[in-house]
């Protein structure tokens, strides 16, 4: 099974102005999604990291960023070992269910 992964910017927190700088982001969620191509099953791994304090240097409103920008951020986790062994963990099990619910042959009137 090759899995697919893709991985983006899905929030952000921001505060009015910090260290004299205006609508900075604190925090960013990212997501990796994970798709069986062959069945279709996905699964996504959601986490939200503290950024730190902005540098003046290289500062960008938040109104002015990009997602490739947000993402240069921080580590790509869309290659992180411990996430994609999550990932397919969950895709192997929707693929080969150990158990499926079912309603009786006979209906549940």
């Amino acid at each position: 099974m090759a899995i697919t992964t893709t991985y983006n910017v899905v929030g952000m927190t921001t505060v009015p102005s910090l260290d004299g700088l205006p609508n900075v982001v604190t925090t960013a969620t990212w997501q990796v999604v994970g798709t069986d191509p062959d069945t279709g099953a996905t699964a996504q791994c959601t986490r939200a990291e503290p950024l730190g304090p902005p540098n003046a240097q290289d500062f960008t409103e938040y109104p002015n960023l990009t997602e490739v920008q947000v993402l240069s951020w921080f580590p790509d986790y869309s290659q992180d070992p411990l996430i994609l062994a999550e990932i397919n963990a969950s895709i192997t099990a929707q693929n080969n269910p150990e158990s499926v619910p079912v309603f009786p042959p006979w209906g549940t009137s």
